[in-house]
Parts: C-alpha cells; sequence; structure tokens
C-alpha cells in the first residue's frame, strides 16, 4: 500500500535478529534483545544490546583527520602538545594576514589621495571613495546614503578579510575516542552456574566509544557491570578478539543486580580475569610475546627527542 520508491529500504540486522518463541506476540518488543558477544557476526551490522563486565580501561586517545585515508592518533597528552603547536602556528598566520592586509590598505590609500584630490565630500556616492576619504579626512559628516554605501564598503573588506584567514588558518578535525575491553554475562544466570576459571576469548570484545560525555566514561570503570544497545562490529579485526564500536544512538546503563541476581553471589574474580603485573626481567619469556601485558616498574629516564617516545626503567 505504501510506495516510497528506491529511496527507502528496510534491512534486517543478522546481530539484532532472532527466532521467537511460538506464542510471542506481534508488534514491537518491550525490551532489547540481548545477544552473547559469542554468537555476533562480523557482518551481521548493528547490535541490539550486550551484558557485560568492563575488564579494562584504556588511556584517551585522539584521532585526527587529515583526508580520506590519512588518520593520525594521539594520547591525551601527544594530543595538547599538537593543539597548542597549531594555535601557536595559526597565530603566526593569522598575525601576518592582517600585517598584509594592512599593507595593502596603505598602497591603496595613497592610490586614491589624486584621484579623491580637490572633491568635495557632498560630491561622493561610492561606498569605496567614501571610505578612503574618511581615512584622509577623519571626523567629517556623511548623509545617510553616503553612510549606508560606506559601512557597505566597510564590512565587505571586513569580510575578505576574515575569509583569507579562514582559508589559511588550519581548523583540525578532531575525534576523541575511548577504549575498554568487555567480558560477556549474558549467560550468568541462576539457571547456569558461572563456571571457573573459564575465560574462553569468545566472550571478550574490545569496544570503541567514539566522542563519549563525561557523564557515560564515569560510568565505565574497571569491574562495573554495564548495558550497551545498540552497537556496530567491526568487520576487519586485526586480533582474533571481536571488535565493537558505539553509533549515535548507542546507550549506555548500569546493569541492576535485579537482573542478574548471581551477581551478588560470587566474588568479582568469578566473572574477569584478574590483571596481574608482569616483571620487567620475565618479559623476555616466550609466554608474553605478541600479547598484552601489564607492569610496574621505577622510570629512570624518559627520552622524548627520540622518534619514538623510549621509557627507561627499573623493576620495583
Amino acid at each position: 500500500p505504501y510506495n516510497f520508491g528506491d529511496t527507502v529500504k528496510f534491512s534486517i540486522f543478522a546481530n539484532s535478529t532472532r527466532r521467537a518463541n511460538w506464542d510471542a506476540p506481534l508488534g514491537r518488543a518491550n525490551q532489547y534483545m540481548v545477544l552473547p558477544i559469542r554468537s555476533l557476526s562480523s557482518k551481521g551490522g548493528v547490535i541490539s544490546s550486550i551484558h557485560c563486565v568492563i575488564e579494562k580501561v584504556y588511556p584517551i586517545k585522539y584521532m585526527e583527520r587529515r583526508g580520506e585515508t590519512d588518520f593520525c592518533f594521539r594520547n591525551q597528552t601527544a594530543h595538547y602538545m599538537h593543539i597548542e603547536h597549531i594555535e601557536e602556528k595559526n597565530d603566526k598566520m593569522r598575525d601576518d594576514i592582517i600585517t598584509s592586509f594592512e599593507e595593502d590598505e596603505d598602497y591603496s590609500l595613497k592610490a586614491m589621495v589624486d584621484e579623491l584630490k580637490g572633491k568635495q565630500l557632498n560630491e561622493l556616492e561610492d561606498g569605496e571613495d567614501l571610505y578612503y576619504y574618511q581615512k584622509l579626512n577623519p571626523g567629517d559628516l556623511m548623509t545617510a546614503h553616503q553612510e549606508r554605501a560606506f559601512y557597505r564598503f566597510k564590512e565587505k573588506k571586513k569580510m575578505e578579510l576574515e575569509d583569507e584567514i579562514r582559508g589559511k588558518i588550519y581548523n583540525p578535525d578532531f575525534s576523541k575516542l575511548f577504549k575498554i575491553r568487555v567480558r560477556d554475562v549474558s549467560h550468568f544466570t541462576i539457571r547456569n552456574r558461572v563456571p571457573k576459571d573459564d575465560y574462553d576469548s569468545n566472550d571478550i570484545a574490545e569496544l570503541t566509544i567514539w566522542g563519549g560525555d563525561e557523564d557515560t566514561m564515569d560510568l565505565l570503570k574497571e569491574g562495573t557491570f554495564v548495558q550497551f544497545t545498540k552497537l556496530m562490529i567491526n568487520e576487519h579485526g586485526i586480533s582474533s578478539i571481536r571488535s565493537l564500536s558505539t553509533l549515535r544512538s548507542t546507550d549506555v546503563q548500569m546493569l541492576k543486580e535485579k537482573s542478574y541476581p548471581i551477581l551478588k553471589e560470587y566474588p568479582m574474580h568469578t566473572f574477569m580475569k584478574p590483571r596481574s603485573s608482569v616483571s620487567l626481567h620475565n618479559m623476555n619469556s616466550p609466554l608474553y610475546s605478541n600479547i598484552e601485558i601489564d607492569t610496574m616498574a621505577y622510570v629512570l629516564f624518559v627520552d622524548t627527542f627520540s622518534p619514538e617516545l623510549t621509557i627507561y626503567a627499573l623493576d620495583p
């Protein structure tokens, strides 16, 4: 009955679709369908909802878009240093443009001296003539018609200066992003006892949160049980762990204990693998090659002049 042409399409995402019970009523569901992380497909599109515990919160990063395919990622310290460098460069560029504009104004004023020589103010109607006449004879009173022409030309000169500054000043395109590692808890119910020492990588995902506000980030602490609604799965993940990211419509809420009473019955290490520190001496072991580790050490020296930030440290 409805003809929308070719502009409207009805899409069903595999990661948001499951077979309903035989006695389920038709119509809109009252709540989002919670899906286990291990069931998500890399090509399944938007994810309706996941319930998880936050295992690790990574430092804030900033992404600068410098072209269609050119991106640069920086940590918070490097980002602030880069912003300061850009502001200094833009201030110098702005001062150079204004100086050049004032020099052109002086040159134009000298060129108009001979043209305006001997003319009276009441003879002038053109905005440019009135503009330079006022510079040569400040304080002379103009008619209402002359004032309108004068201010139109003055506003035009101001817009030309602003357009030149806007065209040469660099305005970086930054996006703030947070990254967390989460573990699925949707299968931890009263009927399904919590497995001990069962840390299957299929239940783990890395979630990238784009431009999260401060209130949202205050919720995302390690060991917090949360519900994410409307996520996107990334098709090209580098590691074997699933990679997810937020959308504009993504919602974050704390998991209520009444939804998972079993959360109160078991200690936290049952649901998430405790983080342990690896000594610098043991890092040479093949067990820690090509994996993410945490360490504690005394920082002896930070070399900021090397191409890559180099830290010299000692085991405590």
